[in-house]
């Protein structure tokens, strides 16, 4: 199965799609803040990166960055919000996830 980068900085979140992709048989490696994903994104190889945009310490706009950089595929998760009068999420598309999910 898939070894996959799952970063949010609500724990309850971060438990919830850890759990659901264990469950399917995933190797799953939790990070709570940016600055943490970024640090694992550049120090190891994932399948997928699922992460959350509004996060302390770095945004996950430059986790999905790094992480589409390195040629993992990324899925950016928001509960929504602008940057540059745009959806965080179509901003996220455009930097390189291959899917978006409003939470």
């Amino acid at each position: 199965m898939a070894s996959i980068l799952v970063v949010d900085d609500d724990p309850d979140i971060l438990a919830l799609i850890e759990d659901t992709l264990v469950a399917e048989g995933h190797t799953v490696v939790p990070a709570g803040d940016g600055a943490q994903a970024l640090q694992l994104v550049t120090a190891r190889r994932f399948d997928l990166v699922v992460t959350d945009i509004f996060m302390p310490k770095s945004d996950g706009l430059a986790t999905a960055e790094a992480a589409a950089k390195a040629g993992t595929k990324v899925i950016a998760i928001s509960g929504g919000g602008l940057q540059n009068g745009q959806s965080v999420l179509h901003v996220a598309a455009s930097g390189g996830a291959v899917r978006i999910l409003n939470k």
